[in-house]
């Protein structure tokens, strides 16, 4: 530390400088998946922590901070003694929770709802078995941190925040201490770990001691002085060694002027220092995202990210199911405990070594599996409320089979409802559905699932859209003959505008280069042409009423894809649908949509805040929309777990995929003889839906933002919004990206529902 530093830290804080205090924060970086499945993490957890409740009864002076609310939850489920242990100790306050969220997850490519469950979820177990939650939230390994992140931590208690990326050296800019400012004004005070959050193994404590002479300075707080050290293996586990522990200790007792006062401490005691030091009001302010570390992770395994997405959206509509269902009266009980316990299996693969897709391939083999339980409750729940909300409508009247519609979202809808049945049960073919209203709506036919029906009898996939209210059911029966042409059958006759067709025709696929390691380490963006896939077919395999269907067959290399457009003519939307099968090593695949002439804006939906994005080429995340605004007419690009993309004034391509090593990280190359297959290898399906929105809708022109400047200085980036600020937007998003639930059913009176009295309602 300078002399003028030390000067100013005097004149600000009253205190005297030559001696700062160093708070030792004792405590273990643990992956509980990484380079070994969960298994191998779980065994590494319950030895670090037995190991620091050991070196906390040894040396009296310690303490211990641990984060995850998963780690504590596998400890009191396979090692009662060694939680009560820890118990006692949290009570003692020689035991620090931090994090308060179920791990320590990637923040970047979940939902604003699921971080929202890595708190409420991780906060009221930590509070029913251990009596404390935390204060601190604590992300020191995540990739990046999204500019609507404060305020999803505030609104769970956690108004303070511990990271360690982007470091200082990939963002100079940023201070090492700031207040965190979220879009709706929420604050979180934040600090950032520019010594990192352990040390390596190996090291001696000979080692130690040098590196905290030579460092120390590196992880004080300035101008305050306070900082902090880190203390402890990490990684694959360990925490504090004994004789790391003892040299401090003695280090200490020692009193070396030239160190700073040692104490062993907790975050709560360091961020209460500073609070006590004058000047700390005015710590400066930042809003906006920490980025950039790893880029790359923005769109590896792109197989596993969508499936995370699909297993997000399926739960919510499980649980707005739910609160229909208990609206009605119903008992929601079991199956909600069912589906808490299918977020707490979502959320602890947002781990920020496993969503951001660079684990090993055994990782993802059981993250897929756990991510199926997952969806399997979302399906139960759904399914059994579906039909228990069937079976209390009354369909007497219908005079066949009947299709019954429930719609989860909580604004009426125009919804798509696809279902495989008999084309003409009876003799005659259905073709259109009916109300008892007298509503009427249109169907299409289009090719099942399978090629055949029972007793080799026509067998098609049923396609209509119909209006569904609120949070509502509605039934059609399924009829013959030439539907009427009154006035309720005016809302299904809108068309896709040509424009929006038209730009989905023209979108491209490209191939780049992608020589960067797992992680995409010092590269900022992938726009090395490898070539283009060529058309070598293209047909049209539906046109209809409801939507038309074209498919392009592409060619590159010894890679097919399949890329059909959706026109859905109720929605004015169109869907395109990738089926990929990829086998080009170190290359990625980009989906490639032109933009109109003009200087288009690019926002980009992400968790807790809708922030604009530079056309600079460079890679950037997105969540689960796009817009580009030209003042003339606003894209909305949806996408179904694809969350990296680059642009241009001209032009906006979708990483679909990268096809890269598992876990290889620079500067160790990959083995060519490894056995296993790389990143997003074979076949896979993604989609994205192409709307436009109105000009006027939500939050585009300036002065009706907040406007900030984000993190790492770029004024291009400087616009940060609040999702409120774009609901036109969202609820089209929504409504796209989360279909309604539909069933064959046939007619039948209401059933009643048994009351606790003993009678029936």
């Amino acid at each position: 530390m300078s002399d003028a530093t030390e000067r100013t830290i005097e004149q600000r804080t009253g205190r005297r400088t030559e001696r700062p205090r160093l708070h030792i924060i004792s405590q273990a970086h643990i992956d509980p998946v990484w380079l070994w499945p969960w298994r191998d993490g779980f065994a590494e957890v319950l030895t670090t922590l037995q190991s620091a409740v050991d070196r906390l009864h040894e040396f009296p002076q310690m303490r211990y901070t641990c984060s995850s609310a998963a780690f504590y939850r596998w400890v009191e489920r396979t090692d009662p003694r060694l939680f009560a242990e820890i118990g006692e100790l949290v009570r003692a306050n020689r035991w620090e929770i931090v994090g308060g969220w179920i791990v320590q997850a990637d923040t970047l490519a979940p939902s604003d709802l699921s971080l929202r469950k890595q708190g409420q979820l991780g906060q009221a177990w930590l509070e029913e078995h251990l009596g404390a939650t935390a204060t601190t939230g604590y992300c020191v390994d995540s990739f990046g941190h999204p500019a609507g992140l404060p305020s999803l931590l505030a609104a769970e208690g956690l108004h303070r925040y511990v990271f360690q990326r982007p470091s200082p050296q990939e963002n100079p800019d940023l201070p090492n201490l700031f207040r965190w400012r979220g879009p709706d004004g929420a604050e979180v005070l934040t600090w950032r770990l520019a010594l990192g959050y352990g040390q390596p193994t190996g090291m001696t404590a000979d080692d130690l001691e040098s590196a905290v002479r030579e460092k120390w300075r590196r992880g004080v707080a300035e101008p305050f002085p306070v900082g902090t050290w880190f203390l402890g293996v990490g990684n694959h586990g360990g925490g504090p060694a004994r004789e790391h522990v003892r040299r401090l200790v003695e280090l200490q007792e020692a009193d070396d002027p030239d160190l700073p006062l040692l104490q062993f401490s907790t975050l709560e005691d360091f961020f209460g220092d500073l609070a006590n030091c004058t000047g700390f009001a005015d710590i400066p302010v930042v809003e906006g995202e920490l980025l950039h570390h790893a880029r790359g992770c923005y769109a590896a395994n792109a197989r596993f990210k969508r499936l995370h997405r699909r297993t997000e959206r399926e739960l919510l509509a499980a649980e707005r199911l739910l609160d229909m269902r208990r609206a009605a009266g119903d008992d929601t009980d079991r199956l909600s405990a069912g589906l808490d316990e299918a977020w707490w299996t979502l959320c602890f693969n947002e781990f920020h070594d496993i969503l951001p897709g660079t684990s090993i391939p055994a990782a993802y083999e059981q993250g897929r599996d756990e991510l199926g339980a997952a969806r399997h409750a979302a399906r139960t729940a759904t399914v059994e409320s579906v039909h228990a909300m069937a079976r209390r409508t009354d369909t007497t009247g219908a005079p066949e089979g009947v299709l019954f519609v429930a719609n989860p979202l909580p604004w009426k809808r125009s919804a798509l409802v696809t279902v495989d049945t008999f084309v003409a049960p009876h003799g005659q073919e259905i073709t259109h559905l009916a109300d008892p209203a007298g509503f009427t709506a249109p169907v299409q036919w289009s090719l099942g699932e399978a090629g055949f029906g029972p007793n080799h009898v026509g067998w098609k996939k049923l396609v209509a859209c119909v209006p569904v209210a609120a949070s509502g059911t509605r039934w059609f029966h399924l009829a013959h003959g030439q539907a009427p042409q009154g006035d309720s059958a005016r809302d299904d006759d809108r068309r896709v505008d040509p424009l929006l067709a038209d730009r989905a025709r023209r979108a491209s696929l490209v191939a780049v280069e992608d020589r960067a390691d797992t992680w995409g380490h010092r590269v900022d963006r992938w726009d090395v042409e490898t070539g283009r896939p060529f058309c070598v077919e293209e047909e049209t395999l539906d046109d209809g009423p409801v939507f038309r269907r074209t498919r392009r067959r592409y060619e590159f290399g010894r890679s097919v894809v399949l890329l059909d457009t959706v026109e859905w003519h109720p929605l004015e939307a169109v869907e395109i649908v990738l089926h990929v099968t990829w086998q080009e090593r170190y290359q990625a695949l980009k989906l490639e949509l032109p933009l109109d002439p003009g200087s288009p804006r690019l926002y980009a939906r992400t968790p807790g805040a809708v922030v604009r994005r530079p056309l600079d080429g460079d890679e950037w995340f997105w969540g689960d929309w796009l817009v580009v605004d030209n003042n003339r007419r606003r894209l909305v690009v949806a996408g179904d777990g694809c969350s990296s993309c680059d642009a241009t004034p001209d032009r906006l391509r979708l990483t679909l995929l990268r096809c890269v090593p598992h876990a290889q990280h620079d500067p160790t190359p990959h083995p060519d003889e490894s056995p296993a297959p790389f990143l997003d290898e074979g076949y896979e399906r993604a989609a994205f839906w192409l709307a436009y929105g109105d000009a006027t809708d939500g939050a585009v022109a300036d002065g009706t933002v907040a406007d900030g400047t984000v993190a790492d200085g770029s004024a291009a980036v400087g616009t940060v919004s609040a999702p409120s600020q774009w609901r036109p937007v969202e609820r089209l998003v929504t409504g796209l990206l989360n279909p309604a639930e539909q069933m064959i059913d046939s007619a039948h009176a209401a059933a009643v529902r048994p009351v606790t009295d003993g009678t029936s309602r």
